[in-house]
């Protein structure tokens, strides 16, 4: 063979392997090397049906996040504590729920039921693509009223970490606030986040890779809220959220009725660009709001829920203005 033809060769095999190397990294995420896992593989029971009638006079979206610690087939076999969280999840329009341990969906979608069962709610849940096919790995979820919300399922997916430093996925999915017309409505991502809590110390900084691989897979879209578990107290949350001006619905160093248990889960957002906040946030105190003893509130979780108040409206209210009340934790 000629020089000149194996000159050619070589620059198609080196281009060839150029390709390779630009591609895989591109699809890893060269900053971080984290990915996006299952576009478009979202799965919800929702699909084909028609959406319920929006409620009138709701003007803002209360989103959530619990960790049930576990949610597992033992607290959802219990009449007990499955009132007790039914009662409890009704309160949100969103709620994203970490540290799911079940074998299959099932159990998820009875409690879908026994929610709607009560009336004038119309859950659906958001699961990851093939959330279920790996035993033994914690999961995430997103619950949400259909007549609130609506959800891309072309946008739920995993955010995968190809050198394998996270323990546990996040799960990112794409909502509109329901009620006003489209183009003004509220649209944002959801990214639900479990940190173990002897990981938290390698794990967190990498919560800000996460965050930017969500913002650069969202299409411009700017309200990026991250919710779940993060096992980190207000210094630690800060040394990473000031650099993404992010900040949190409610103070971490919180301990509600006197129990020693400290806030480890909190919802983050981007504060210049989340003009929807309405400054409305806090936790549900287990023993306090649902009446529970201390014991019967450990049962259902040593993590109180958090959640967060938005507008429907995209920019706060209809014509992109927005007044936002003082912080307060309620």
């Amino acid at each position: 063979m000629s020089g000149m033809k194996w000159a050619w060769i070589l620059l198609l095999l080196g281009g060839i392997g150029s390709w390779y190397v630009w591609r895989y990294y591109e699809l890893k995420g060269f900053e971080g090397l984290f990915s996006v896992s299952g576009r478009g593989g979202g799965n919800s029971s929702e699909q084909g049906e028609a959406p319920p009638p929006v409620p009138s006079g709701r003007a803002a979206l209360v989103i959530a996040s619990f960790n049930a610690n576990p949610l597992d087939d033992g607290k959802l076999s219990q009449p007990a504590r499955l009132a007790a969280l039914v009662q409890l999840l009704r309160r949100f329009d969103i709620v994203a729920l970490q540290n799911i341990q079940l074998a299959t969906a099932s159990p998820l979608f009875q409690l879908r039921d026994q929610l709607n069962a009560a009336g004038g709610r119309y859950y659906e849940l958001a699961l990851g693509p093939e959330s279920f096919t790996q035993r033994g790995r914690p999961l995430s979820a997103f619950l949400y009223d259909r007549a609130m919300v609506e959800i891309d399922l072309a946008k739920v997916y995993w955010v995968e970490d190809s050198e394998g430093r996270l323990s546990d996925r996040p799960l990112a999915a794409a909502f509109r606030a329901r009620g006003p017309h489209p183009s003004l409505a509220f649209t944002f991502s959801l990214v639900s986040i479990y940190i173990r809590p002897d990981r938290a110390r390698e794990e967190l900084p990498l919560v800000e890779g996460v965050y930017r691989t969500v913002r650069k897979n969202s299409a411009g879209e700017d309200d990026i809220l991250l919710l779940g578990t993060f096992h980190a107290d207000q210094d630690q949350v800060n040394q990473w959220a000031q650099g993404l001006q992010l900040t949190w619905a409610a103070a971490p160093s919180a301990s509600p009725s006197g129990t020693g248990i400290f806030l480890t889960d909190n919802i983050l957002f981007p504060l210049p660009a989340t003009v929807e906040y309405t400054g409305r946030s806090g936790m549900v105190d287990l023993v306090r709001e649902l009446g529970l003893s201390g014991q019967e509130a450990m049962e259902l979780s040593d993590h109180w829920p958090i959640w967060a108040e938005f507008s429907v409206y995209e920019g706060g209210e209809p014509g992109g203005l927005v007044v936002r009340p003082p912080h307060s934790l309620r």
